[in-house]
């Protein structure tokens, strides 16, 4: 039988560096397509910009990179219901 619907998860790993002496704040946006569920860890006031955006926040110490990492589960085929982004909270 043909495959008409199925669901693929996208990971990536990001980071954010910091060469100033005082801590920064950085405001983080992904432009996502389709049927996705995203979920971010360690992340700070995660919510949508817009239907297919999310945003949230970070605070990056000074002078020190700092790594998270962020999922999306993408529906696609039959499984895709409608097109927006649904956070789902880890």
């Amino acid at each position: 039988p043909p495959v008409v619907g199925w669901d693929e998860t996208r990971k990536w790993q990001e980071e954010g560096r910091n060469y100033r002496a005082k801590p920064i704040e950085i405001e983080v946006r992904h432009v996502l397509g389709g049927d996705v569920e995203f979920t971010a860890e360690a992340v700070g006031n995660l919510n949508l910009y817009d239907y297919r955006t999310p945003e949230y926040t970070m605070t990056v110490p000074s002078r020190k990179p700092i790594k998270w990492l962020t999922e999306g589960t993408f529906h696609l085929g039959v499984n895709q219901k409608q097109s927006r982004v649904r956070l789902i909270e880890k």
